[in-house]
Protein backbone atom coordinates (compact mmCIF):
# COMPACT_ATOMS: atom_id res chain seq x y z
CA UNK A 1 0.00 0.00 0.00
CA UNK A 2 1.18 3.40 -0.73
CA UNK A 3 1.75 5.48 2.19
CA UNK A 4 1.09 9.17 3.10
CA UNK A 5 3.02 11.86 4.48
CA UNK A 6 1.58 14.44 6.09
CA UNK A 7 2.58 18.37 5.68
CA UNK A 8 0.27 19.19 9.16
CA UNK A 9 -1.41 21.73 6.35
CA UNK A 10 -5.20 21.55 5.90
CA UNK A 11 -6.45 22.27 2.27
CA UNK A 12 -7.71 25.83 3.11
CA UNK A 13 -4.37 26.97 4.06
CA UNK A 14 -2.93 26.76 0.61
CA UNK A 15 -4.18 29.40 -2.31
CA UNK A 16 -4.26 29.38 -5.50
CA UNK A 17 -1.95 31.84 -7.56
CA UNK A 18 -1.37 32.66 -10.98
CA UNK A 19 2.18 32.06 -12.00
CA UNK A 20 4.37 35.12 -13.22
CA UNK A 21 4.39 35.40 -17.00
CA UNK A 22 8.14 34.84 -16.26
CA UNK A 23 8.03 31.20 -14.09
CA UNK A 24 9.99 28.65 -14.50
CA UNK A 25 9.46 24.60 -14.25
CA UNK A 26 12.68 24.21 -11.76
CA UNK A 27 15.27 25.11 -10.28
CA UNK A 28 18.51 24.29 -9.01
CA UNK A 29 20.50 26.06 -6.66
CA UNK A 30 23.90 24.74 -5.78
CA UNK A 31 28.02 25.15 -6.23
CA UNK A 32 27.97 24.55 -10.11
CA UNK A 33 30.46 21.69 -9.91
CA UNK A 34 29.36 17.75 -11.53
CA UNK A 35 29.66 16.75 -8.03
CA UNK A 36 26.31 18.44 -7.41
CA UNK A 37 24.73 17.33 -10.53
CA UNK A 38 24.47 20.28 -12.31
CA UNK A 39 25.38 18.43 -15.91
CA UNK A 40 22.69 16.03 -15.11
CA UNK A 41 20.06 18.52 -13.87
CA UNK A 42 20.25 20.34 -17.56
CA UNK A 43 20.70 17.46 -19.33
CA UNK A 44 17.09 16.11 -17.44
CA UNK A 45 15.81 20.05 -18.20
CA UNK A 46 16.60 19.45 -22.15
CA UNK A 47 14.61 15.84 -21.98
CA UNK A 48 11.51 17.13 -20.38
CA UNK A 49 10.90 20.30 -21.80
CA UNK A 50 10.88 22.11 -18.73
CA UNK A 51 11.98 25.41 -18.39
CA UNK A 52 14.85 26.31 -15.38
CA UNK A 53 16.55 28.50 -13.17
CA UNK A 54 20.19 27.85 -12.32
CA UNK A 55 21.43 29.80 -9.29
CA UNK A 56 25.04 29.22 -8.10
CA UNK A 57 28.69 29.81 -8.61
CA UNK A 58 31.78 27.21 -8.89
CA UNK A 59 34.22 26.30 -10.97
CA UNK A 60 31.95 24.32 -13.99
CA UNK A 61 29.92 28.30 -14.26
CA UNK A 62 31.28 28.16 -17.92
CA UNK A 63 30.97 25.22 -19.16
CA UNK A 64 27.18 24.68 -18.00
CA UNK A 65 26.72 28.00 -20.11
CA UNK A 66 28.04 26.51 -22.66
CA UNK A 67 26.13 23.43 -22.06
CA UNK A 68 23.00 25.49 -22.41
CA UNK A 69 23.89 26.98 -25.39
CA UNK A 70 24.90 23.58 -26.53
CA UNK A 71 21.44 22.06 -25.82
CA UNK A 72 19.27 24.56 -27.47
CA UNK A 73 18.19 26.13 -24.04
CA UNK A 74 19.23 29.17 -23.65
CA UNK A 75 15.60 30.82 -24.13
CA UNK A 76 14.50 28.04 -21.29
CA UNK A 77 17.34 28.30 -19.30
CA UNK A 78 18.66 31.01 -17.31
Amino acid sequence: PAATARSGLGPEEFARTTPAADARDVIFIGELRDLKGTDVFITAVARIGASAVIVGAGPDKERYEQMVRDLGLSGRVV
